[in-house]
């Protein structure tokens, strides 16, 4: 019975490890965490992409304006709250194959911009508040390969550290390593 218990918690904590190491959150063009769209984003700069965010953050949800000499379109969701967008970092893409691409989130971002095609296509904004670790998005903004993903900018404005959580995957392993460790202790108290 005490073999079986032990096995078994074996078998939970890595499991939970597995499962929290294999969780990516995939972001898509208008899913739930759209932020809102851009309609085409060029210019590009720093200074545009974070006043193209700052835009969409004073917009209610479910309008479209003309600004910046851009159309934005503000998705019906709800985020709150919206802190104004500060640039943290940008990355340029080409030429990508991939059908998605894998970004890292630090815990502290709170918007992500991606750039899809120059002229021919627009800008995309997520709401990223509260994910973390790897996440994807399209690296094509249509199924059929084309508007190609040209950049990505993330946005935060946390000033203050986040603070000393573990993320899913070390909070599993120290679940696996804690109940194995009981296992084994119950195991050497039963001989006693």
């Amino acid at each position: 019975m005490k073999r079986k218990f032990l096995g078994s918690a074996l078998v939970l904590g890595c499991s939970m490890f597995a499962a929290a190491i294999c969780n990516v959150q995939a972001l898509t063009i208008g899913d739930a965490n759209e932020l809102g769209f851009v309609a085409n984003g060029i210019p590009s700069g720093a200074n545009d992409v974070t006043a193209y965010v700052n835009q969409l953050i004073e917009m209610s949800p479910g309008t479209t304006t003309t600004a910046l000499g851009q159309t934005f379109t503000r998705s019906t969701h709800i985020f709150s709250p919206l802190d104004p967008a500060v640039l943290v970092s940008r990355v340029t893409y080409g030429g990508l194959i991939e059908p998605t691409v894998t970004i890292h989130l630090e815990t502290g971002f709170e918007y992500l911009l991606a750039k899809y095609d120059g002229p021919n296509f627009g800008t995309e904004v997520w709401y990223v508040g509260g994910l973390s670790g790897d996440i994807t998005i399209p690296s094509h903004a249509e199924n059929n390969d084309q508007f190609g993903l040209s950049g990505t900018s993330l946005f935060t404005e946390l000033a203050v550290p986040p603070s000393a959580v573990p993320d899913s995957a070390t909070t599993a392993l120290l679940l696996g390593s804690a109940i194995m460790i009981l296992g084994l202790a119950s195991r050497k108290l039963a001989k006693c």
